[in-house]
């Protein structure tokens, strides 16, 4: 089995956004996570998302720093 699993972005459409779908996703993750035995899911969200991600059980990891895409980022994990 991996050591770790990856959420690899998460986009819901605006009109869509505050209705807790993006927190079912990232679930739906941490689910498939647990299913092959992983230690730990992560990701590198957006500063405006990362409500989303502690909501979901993520916990931040490092600071905020910029990537080729965004200018505010950092790790979460979760571990399982």
């Amino acid at each position: 089995s991996r050591f770790h699993y990856r959420s690899r972005g998460l986009f819901v459409l605006p009109e869509y956004r505050k209705n807790g779908i993006g927190i079912e996703l990232l679930k739906a993750t941490i689910d498939k996570s647990k299913e092959e035995n992983t230690k730990i899911c992560w990701s590198i969200p957006r500063k405006q998302s990362i409500n989303t991600y502690t909501t979901a059980g993520f916990i931040k990891d490092s600071h905020w720093f910029s990537t080729e895409t965004n200018e505010e980022n950092c790790i979460v994990i979760k571990k399982l």
